[in-house]
């Protein structure tokens, strides 16, 4: 009796010491610092670097390492694909904030994700919408509503764009020809030979042209939203505007305030310039409106291990006063942190609509970014698709330049088309 009374006493001090331990390893395990990683790219590492400080003052126990990838070839790559296989795997970086292009440069490696709205499908990335509703800065009132849906899927807001584009060019009226209309579709662009428009816009007509089209795939359906006839036509239309262009001969440069890819410059010079009469023209799509891209993003890898963490740096960065360049007030010092440091400001027009306001400052110019917004009719991420067309748009102006056309056309574009369905199929 004493002997099974003794052994009850040693096994119940035995589990008091487990538990005690367990309790122990616990503690310990909640106590280690949160680690989170950041993936970007080499231009946005200097200023997210400088958001992270900050952001770590404010969240003791947190740190975040930034991962850039390299900007040249055989690096970048490299990176990229351990990334990749990382992230297949169920990890990776928990926070991505990258840019999306739509031509790709020969010296740089191919993006991290080379088709975003592909990727949404592929439920890499973490639904939002729960810490969006609860975010401490974020003010979903205040974004462009129109450019933020283009991050959602019927899963939720899963990218949070952060800047965006399309491509416009402003003229002053009275460097136009007779001070003709400029164009708004894209039927009236291919037959305008409008001599300002003509040496502005051919330089870079193999970049703009994915612009021409509106969505180029059915993500929900995994298919292309263009047939290969439509691709061939539109294609014949481009190189045989261009053509004509080139045959007119060189004439007198006309200055133009700004062009090209739409950003912060842009919309600066047309302010500045307000006092003068102004025309711009805005790239068409084949809806008779424009076709913005998103061309600067951020989302949480649905692998991570600290959501709520991943999350509050993104709602730090999309608050007003990082969007605005404003920068953050520090309570007991009264002094501003990071003011001026605005990641919009690099690449594009920022969804923030007060950030924007700052930048548009008259009403001339508002008018204009105003009409401008009101004919985006569609929103997409720039992928493989359109540099597929840039590179095709060379090649047949190539051809057609060699009187090479008919068949030698169609068989390039066939030859494209076919390249951007495997891709949608991968």
């Amino acid at each position: 009796m004493v002997y099974r009374k003794r052994k009850t006493i040693g096994i119940i001090i035995i589990c008091v010491i487990i538990l005690s331990l367990t309790g122990c390893a616990e503690t310990q395990k909640q106590e280690e610092p949160a680690k989170l990683t950041i993936c970007t790219e080499r231009l946005y590492q200097e200023q997210i670097e400088s958001f992270v400080k900050v952001w770590e003052k404010m969240n003791d126990g947190v740190d975040i390492e930034v991962l850039a990838i390299a900007p040249d070839v055989s690096s970048g790559e490299a990176q990229i694909t351990k990334l990749r296989t990382e992230i297949m795997s169920g990890s990776g970086p928990d926070i991505f904030i990258l840019s999306c292009s739509g031509q790709v440069l020969e010296e740089g490696p191919l993006p991290l994700f080379t088709d975003p709205e592909k990727a949404m499908r592929a439920e890499v990335f973490l639904p939002l919408d729960d810490y969006i509703a609860n975010a401490q800065y974020i003010n979903p009132d205040g974004w462009n509503q129109k450019v933020m849906d283009a991050g959602k899927t019927e899963e939720g807001q899963l990218i949070l764009p952060i800047a965006y584009t399309y491509y416009a060019y402003a003229f002053r009226t009275e460097d136009l020809d007779d001070g003709r209309k400029l164009p708004e579709t894209l039927t009236e662009l291919f037959q305008c030979y409008e001599t300002a428009v003509m040496q502005n816009l051919l330089p870079f007509d193999q970049i703009w042209f994915c612009h021409t089209f509106g969505k180029t795939a059915d993500y929900a359906n995994g298919t292309l939203a263009f047939t290969e006839d439509e691709l061939l036509e539109r294609m014949e239309q481009a190189v045989e505007w261009a053509a004509k262009i080139q045959t007119e001969g060189q004439q007198e440069t006309v200055p133009i305030i700004a062009g090209g890819e739409v950003g912060k410059t842009f919309w600066s010079e047309v302010s500045r310039n307000a006092a003068e009469e102004e025309a711009i023209l805005v790239i068409p799509n084949d809806e008779d409106g424009v076709t913005a891209c998103v061309n600067l993003y951020a989302a949480v890898n649905r692998n991570t291990s600290a959501p709520e963490q991943a999350f509050s740096f993104l709602d730090f960065i999309f608050s007003d006063e990082i969007m605005t360049g404003a920068g953050i007030q520090d309570e007991s010092s009264g002094k501003y942190f990071l003011a001026g440091n605005s990641l919009p400001l690099l690449s594009g027009i920022s969804v923030n609509t007060k950030a924007m306001q700052e930048i548009v400052k008259n009403q001339e110019a508002k008018g204009w970014y105003e009409k401008i917004e009101n004919k985006i009719n569609n929103v997409r991420f720039y992928s493989m698709a359109d540099h597929e067309m840039a590179d095709l748009h060379m090649n047949c102006a190539d051809l057609y330049n060699q009187q090479l056309t008919g068949d030698n056309m169609y068989e390039a574009v066939s030859r494209t088309y076919e390249r951007i369905e495997m891709q949608m199929a991968e």
